[in-house]
């Protein structure tokens, strides 16, 4: 791999990025999450970094959710169970992700470094992680014995941890467009 070659190189972190492109493409997911990991490690440019992970929240949304499709389709209570349970883990480290890439906007807002342009991006970056987060919790039907808690959510963000309650406040306070409780 002519990536780990050349770390001096311009374009070295961004190589990780397009790889992880590439691979997410491919379906090759495990392989697209592990270069968008070493990607953000090199990445120095704020916004890019947020950018990464969101492409990485991204990926482990997909994950999640078609784990929690497919449990639909197999027959065996502990295939389904099993099925569910890595589904709803994935959707949480998405959740996760979506909320750590809003928290490096908060503090790239703070940054008197950045210019007005690159605080613009950041809010709109703020925006999206705070309505994908939310969507996420929104959208998740299982398992059916946390599905009140889930659907609260929109009304009653407070009963989840604290974290993932700020993020939900946030979005629900400032959203231009109010989410709803039923599957986008």
């Amino acid at each position: 791999e002519y990536a780990t070659l050349f770390p001096q190189a311009p374009y070295y972190a961004e190589s990780f990025r397009q790889r992880a492109s590439c691979l997410s493409r491919l379906a090759r997911r495990e392989e697209a999450i592990a270069a968008l990991e070493k990607y953000l490690t090199v990445e120095k440019d704020l916004i890019k970094q947020v950018q990464g992970q969101m492409q990485l929240a991204d990926i482990y949304k997909q994950i999640g959710f078609e784990a929690l499709n497919a449990s639909e389709t197999n027959a065996a209570p502990e295939a389904v169970a099993a099925q569910v349970e890595s589904g709803v883990q994935n959707v949480k480290r998405a959740i996760d992700q979506f909320a750590g890439f809003a928290r490096k906007c908060e503090e790239g807002l703070k940054d008197p470094g950045l210019n007005a342009e690159q605080k613009a991006q950041c809010r709109l970056l703020d925006e999206t992680a705070l309505y994908l987060g939310a969507d996420c919790w929104a959208r998740l039907k299982e398992p059916a014995a946390e599905l009140p808690n889930y659907q609260a959510l929109t009304t009653q963000p407070e009963t989840f941890p604290e974290s993932i309650a700020k993020l939900c406040r946030q979005y629900i306070t400032s959203a231009p467009v109010k989410l709803k409780r039923k599957r986008f």
